[in-house]
């Protein structure tokens, strides 16, 4: 049982394996891939928030420990799973995962979104399926700003930079404001 591997290897496309220099699309080379490039500063956030340096050290050991021979005996995704954090740094997109009726969102600000659903003993990719948005109670809408009352006039040349990414970041919480109907 694979279907934590084949539901990522189901989500790339064939830059993604560019990128990632995967030469098959198989669970065992994705992993070996996972875990050769894996390192301690993701800065990927999981539920809008930034991981701590302890959780980011322990992510890092949890991926180099991993048994690649154990990958057909199923795999344990958590709520704030390492492989999905280190697949959204690697890959520069955004994974919003529904586990039963509870969305976990990992997100660096990215405009692709990868979805997945999962239950106690399955995950599984989901190309353009709509319905699975369609609940959004369950969202966790603090991640989602509203930037209507930023004063710009107190930004300064050494915050410009951070100010282009807020502005970025306004145009894809307004896409997801959208996509969620809020």
């Amino acid at each position: 049982m694979s279907c934590f591997w084949d539901s990522l290897l189901n989500s790339l496309t064939k830059e993604d394996c560019i990128k990632l220099n995967l030469k098959k699309k198989t669970p065992e080379d994705l992993a070996n891939v996972l875990k050769q490039n894996s390192y301690v500063n993701v800065l990927t956030k999981c539920q809008g928030k930034s991981l701590s340096k302890k959780q980011l050290e322990e992510n890092k050991i949890h991926i180099n420990n991993y048994n690649i021979d154990s990958i057909n005996n199923g795999y344990l995704c958590s709520t704030c799973d390492p492989f999905l954090l280190l697949f959204c740094e690697l890959l520069q997109i955004d994974i919003h995962h529904k586990y039963i009726s509870n969305w976990i969102i990992y997100s660096n600000g990215n405009l692709r979104i990868i979805y997945l659903k999962s239950n106690k003993g399955h995950i599984e990719y989901i190309k353009e399926d709509k319905s699975i948005i369609t609940d959004t109670s369950t969202v966790d809408k603090s991640i989602i700003t509203d930037t209507s009352t930023v004063d710009k006039s107190i930004i300064t040349d050494t915050s410009m930079k951070k100010y282009k990414k807020f502005k970025k970041l306004k145009k894809l919480n307004k896409k997801i404001k959208k996509m969620f109907r809020i």
